[in-house]
């Protein structure tokens, strides 16, 4: 519907135009007219040359004719402008789905890293003294590489409403990592944590159960060269038996726990 009235507007264009071309053309006529005719304000017709007669009439109504024109360009010109808008509006909406199918294809086959499994363990350093040793592995279930994988790991206490917790290190955002291939589990990676040995932890308390709770953060650039983090909880009961003066833990996924600080996960912003 629009394309036909935009046809309709662009002839009549076409046609206001002609008339004034011949208008402009053919100007001397009003030269043999005027000297051919002693009353001027009255219109007649001259005889035999019907294209002379055209030219008169023309001539005759030369102001309305103008006010025609100009309706016309005025209507052409509203036309071309909602055509060049609606056109504008078209490309920006194509640029946006441009823009999403960009998206939806580089998050089909960015890699996707999480912790598969960990493990808690107490190596033994003589006189009675063991050390936490956190192990857990790491998986990439998406469709390329992970690079630079690089994690550290917390570790807490909990007993009597007291809590100990100490980390890896601090300063573990500065190291190496390694990569994980399209769907490949990494090795068993190995954390000691230190000022967390048994001996420290039977000079506070008494108990031989407690909870304890893993927290492993860890961050990788896609292929894309994003960089995305994320971080695993994982808590559970820590027992000591007596008979041979030994601990050991079984730890499970859970949730972030509510006294906990929220950390950054997902993308992050490049710079």
């Amino acid at each position: 519907m629009r394309r036909r009235w935009l046809g309709w507007i662009a002839a009549l264009a076409a046609l206001a135009s002609s008339v004034a071309a011949i208008v402009f053309a053919y100007a001397p006529l009003r030269d043999y007219h005027e000297s051919h005719y002693s009353n001027h304000s009255n219109y007649q017709h001259p005889t035999g040359n019907g294209f002379a007669a055209l030219i008169s009439a023309i001539e005759v109504h030369h102001d309305l004719l103008l006010v025609f024109e100009t309706f016309a360009l005025v209507a052409f010109t509203g036309t071309l402008w909602w055509s060049t808008r609606r056109l504008w509006q078209e490309t920006s909406t194509h640029a946006r789905h441009m823009g999403d199918t960009v998206e939806i294809s580089r998050a089909q086959v960015r890699a996707y890293v999480s912790i598969s499994g960990c493990g808690l363990n107490f190596i033994e350093a003589g006189a009675g003294i063991a050390s936490p040793i956190v192990s857990f592995t790491a998986v990439n279930n998406g469709q390329s590489p992970a690079r630079n994988f690089i994690w550290n790991v917390t570790l807490e206490y909990v007993y009597l409403g007291m809590r100990r917790r100490r980390q890896l290190t601090d300063r573990w955002e500065t190291n190496i990592g390694s990569d994980i291939p399209a769907g490949s589990t990494t090795s068993i990676q190995s954390a000691y944590i230190p000022d967390m040995t048994t001996r420290q932890l039977e000079n506070d308390c008494s108990e031989t159960t407690l909870v304890v709770i893993v927290k492993i953060d860890f961050f990788y650039r896609d292929v894309f060269n994003e960089v995305w983090r994320d971080n695993a909880f994982f808590s559970g009961l820590m027992t000591k038996e007596v008979d041979i003066n030994q601990w050991s833990a079984r730890i499970s996924p859970t949730p972030r726990p509510s006294d906990w600080p929220e950390t950054t996960s997902g993308q992050q912003q490049t710079t």
